[in-house]
């Protein structure tokens, strides 16, 4: 026999990775010519500089860089060097995602980056594709290219650099050593080594490793940008001190960072990086500096320096004031603007027709040099300009077809998952075939109308075909049961009546899904979350007044009449005391009219502590006083946070007693990282590696421990110690209140006859993790997710075990909340059915939501704003989705 729930989960899983495969393809190229323009191949002058230098700070934003000539700078060599007019001062844009690995491929291609590069960006082993390349052109005309730093450039080229010293860049709790050594291979560079080389590509990684750990504003950061500057100076003495003139250095960043430190998403903070080009052949007035520009404007320029072929899909458009000084004739200096220009015409079709009126000024001034060659630059840049912006929206290669049949299945799973009958328990026999008909006829009419591989014509098509038409084939009969269940006003739910409570955790599910219609919702998400919450506080205050209402008329008393009973009958309702009744302790009225206010009380308090979001992320919050030199309030804060959890938890098990060891161990770690005050100097003489794996290892036989005695609460507590070695310091106060809202919810939701309401609380628990995890710091944006907490307890690179603290440190609020509703309905000693279906109905809520997103997905994936909000929001829906499905897994097998 077939459970229809194992249909419904597989036709949803099925339908996620179909969409996010059409919507993430996994390559896009580009068609290009083969670089003939007018029947003639297009032909590359001589190198126009000797050695060129490119110095990557990974994470250093264009607002560390210092004012030309400032007195008191973190920077004085680099200060001075941009006071003169040997300089360029720039702001490089840089595209989201701003994460390494694709702002690398930026750099280097001069493309767009993928937005699926930032899947393979953590751990990445193997040799990445990567297409045409500066790097690779410059390797094929026979130079000499030296690399130190960051290994992800070892696996993007693992063949083209002459000699090359990498540094494992993951670590992020390595920032001094990792550094370090890449001095050393510099000094070898560029002393011993000095005529060895055409190109040094040079990456440091320490200063994004400070503000993953600690954020762009930390005492660390002044050291480390003088320490930059000294690397600087050796470099520009060794480079152009030698009366070598065609040379150049180039300063940049591949992204910037947050104020909390972390990168990926579209903010300014992360997006402009800074672009100092150094040379002696150049004479420019500071008015020239702080233009901005596109990062990967620098590809075409590095080729026209080296006298290489531009990559076939660079985007890029040549920035002319860097080469200018190098070319002495100005017909030759507009012929390099021309090839980037036929370069670029070839991505689109109607490229030569853009570039008709900038060719027409180039024909001019070829025939007559009277005319003003600052005239034919402009319309070289405006026409290319043109031309890149219709090349990146063509680049958005959605296979429709995938997308949609996507969205279908996921709509199909989730109608199947509100039947929990069994297939072959529904009579639908006799029409199986007609409607399996229509089905595939259908598919294959939707398929005849795309270009998509999916619907070419082979055994694994055919397949994809009979499985998608058979899909729809076992939704029928579930879609016709549910109608007919609705509309003979039969119960949906069959343990609880359809009132006022159940209409309201609908509306409240479905205005939540309807804020996905607006960019700006979805990027402050968390304002309707906030709001919900609260709406549900008032909730517990309007029910409750009506219980007591109803309960001052009557003493006729019966506990176990349900929900419709008090509000329709007032003789059946149950009496305060009874109400009130739990663990022998008996609360008047004021005592929860006092417990809902102080709910509300601490939300608001909640949300102040880390600001999230867009529109206000930069605004200072709780978090950042407590963080900036104030470690003794912050010290403060933890260990009254952590009493009062402890407090709160504490039932005299051995089980107990482990969780407080986790807590102190948690504690002992942030210390031992100067995170922390601590009056025992011997604390910090061990390793931080010893505090967390210790921590791991008590709140590891907590787990257990709640396996071997089938108590969920076990789990909860493992959870807690888990939070607070892995968050950050700060937010340990979160976990606290969180505890705080657990505690009262169960006693709310007793004084509000709510208990056996599974459903309502389900959805309650819902909201509460989302809550907590947008107070958290978190965001639909992938800046939000700290990449520090792959590596605490950990010495190097573990993929499995920093994987696993990865998706733990994302998903916590989700995974604690959801243990939290566990121990909640054990409680209450519901059926384990009821359980398991509560677990359902969130993993039903979460494929709806991602169902209802998909679907506004498509129309809008044109959007100007669908790679920075839209897009990262998909990625965040389907890990959530995971983690519902491996919760509910979880609940069912176990």
């Amino acid at each position: 026999m077939v459970s229809t729930k194992i249909v419904g989960v597989l036709c949803s899983f099925l339908g996620v990775f179909m969409f996010f495969s059409g919507f993430f393809p996994v390559n896009y190229k580009v068609e290009t010519s083969n670089r003939i323009v007018d029947g003639k191949t297009i032909e590359y002058r001589s190198r126009l500089i000797n050695k060129l230098v490119i110095m990557l700070v990974d994470g250093m934003r264009s607002d560390m860089i210092p004012s030309p000539g400032a007195n008191h700078s973190n920077m004085p060599f680099l200060s001075d060097k941009l006071s003169l007019p040997t300089s360029l001062n720039l702001i490089g844009v840089a595209q989201a995602p701003t994460v390494t690995l694709p702002r690398l491929k930026a750099l280097t291609t001069g493309r767009v980056p993928s937005f699926l590069d930032i899947v393979w960006q953590n751990f990445a082993s193997a040799a990445l594709s990567i297409g045409e390349n500066w790097i690779n052109i410059a390797f094929r005309h026979g130079m000499r290219i030296f690399f130190t730093g960051d290994e992800t450039w070892l696996s993007l080229f693992p063949d083209e650099f002459s000699h090359a010293t990498g540094t494992k860049a993951y670590f992020v709790q390595n920032y001094i050593e990792i550094d370090l050594n890449v001095s050393v291979a510099i000094e070898n560079y560029m002393e011993t080594r000095y005529n060895d080389w055409d190109v040094l590509i040079i990456h440091y990684s320490g200063l994004d490793h400070i503000g993953h750990l600690f954020g762009p504003r930390s005492s660390l950061m002044p050291r480390k940008l003088s320490e930059m500057d000294e690397s600087i100076r050796r470099i520009y003495n060794q480079l152009f001190l030698s009366n070598d003139n065609n040379n150049v250095f180039m300063l940049l960043s591949d992204h910037g960072m947050s104020e909390a430190g972390n990168h990926g998403g579209p903010t300014p903070h992360e997006t402009e990086t800074p672009l100092i080009i150094l040379s002696p052949k150049f004479n420019y007035s500071r008015s020239m500096n702080r233009e901005r520009i596109n990062q990967i404007d620098i590809v075409p320029t590095i080729c026209a320096l080296l006298g290489i072929e531009i990559p076939s899909e660079n985007l890029g458009t040549l920035i002319g004031r860097v080469v200018r000084p190098f070319v002495a004739d100005s017909g030759d200096w507009l012929r390099y603007f021309k090839e980037n220009a036929d370069q670029l015409s070839a991505l689109i079709p109607n490229g030569e027709d853009i570039l008709e009126h900038a060719l027409f000024f180039y024909n001019k001034f070829q025939t007559n040099n009277s005319l003003d060659i600052s005239t034919v630059e402009y319309e070289f840049i405006k026409a290319m300009k043109l031309i890149s912006d219709d090349a990146v929206m063509r680049l958005s290669n959605y296979d429709m077809f995938v997308m949609i049949t996507g969205v279908i299945l996921v709509y199909t799973g989730s109608l199947v998952l509100f039947n929990d009958q069994h297939i072959n328990n529904i009579s639908f026999k006799n029409s199986l075939f007609n409607i399996f008909f229509i089905s595939a006829s259908s598919t294959a009419l939707l398929a005849s109308q795309t270009t998509s591989q999916m619907a070419e014509i082979s055994v694994l098509s055919f397949a994809f075909h009979v499985g998608f038409a058979l899909s729809l084939s076992f939704s029928f009969p579930v879609i016709f049961s549910l109608m007919k269940s609705v509309f003979c006003a039969r119960r949906v739910w069959k343990t609880e009546e359809f009132d006022f409570i159940s209409l309201f955790t609908i509306i409240s599910f479905a205005l939540s899904i309807a804020s996905y219609g607006s960019s700006s919702f979805v990027e402050e998400e968390h304002q309707v979350w906030y709001h919900l919450y609260q709406t549900f506080n008032l909730v517990f205050l309007i029910r409750f007044t009506v219980i007591m209402c109803c309960t001052s008329r009557t003493d006729n008393i019966d506990v176990n009449k349900t929900e419709n009973d008090v509000f329709h009958a007032v003789n059946s309702t149950p009496s305060i005391a009874n109400t009130f009744k739990n663990n022998g302790k008996y609360f008047t009225f004021y005592i929860v009219y006092c417990a809902i206010f102080i709910l509300m009380v601490l939300l608001r308090f909640q949300r102040l502590i880390n600001q999230t979001g867009n529109k206000w992320l930069d605004t200072p919050d709780i978090g950042d006083w407590l963080v900036d030199n104030n470690q003794s309030q912050l010290s403060i804060v933890c260990i009254s946070s952590i009493i009062v959890i402890y407090y709160l938890r504490y039932e005299g098990r051995y089980s107990d007693w482990l969780m407080g060891v986790g807590f102190l161990l948690a504690y002992c770690y942030h210390s031992s990282l100067n995170l922390l005050w601590t009056p025992f100097s011997v604390i910090n003489h061990l390793s931080p590696v010893v505090y967390a794996r210790l921590c791991y290892l008590s709140s590891t036989i907590c787990l257990f421990s709640s396996l071997a005695t089938r108590n969920s609460r076990d789990i909860t507590n493992s959870l807690l110690v888990i939070g607070s070695l892995i968050l950050r310091p700060h937010n340990i106060i979160l976990i606290c209140i969180s505890s705080i809202q657990h505690v009262m919810n169960e006693q709310l939701f007793a004084a509000t006859n709510l208990s056996h309401r599974y459903f309502f609380i389900a959805q309650f628990y819902n909201i509460l993790s989302n809550v907590l995890y947008f107070s958290l710091g978190m965001s639909n944006s992938i800046a939000c997710i700290d990449i520090n907490a792959a590596f605490i307890g950990i010495n190097g690179v573990s993929v499995i075990f920093g994987s696993l603290l990865l998706f733990i440190h994302t998903n916590y609020a989700l995974l604690y909340w959801s243990f939290s509703l566990l121990e909640l309905l054990m409680k209450y000693s519901l059926p384990l059915n009821k359980i398991r279906e509560s677990f359902l109905f969130i993993l039903n809520l979460r494929l709806i939501s991602m169902a209802f997103y998909f679907t506004l997905i498509i129309p809008l994936r044109h959007h100007i704003m669908v790679w920075t909000v839209f897009a990262p929001k998909v990625l965040f829906h389907i890990i959530f989705y995971a983690s519902n499905l491996f919760l509910c897994a979880i609940v069912y097998f176990t």
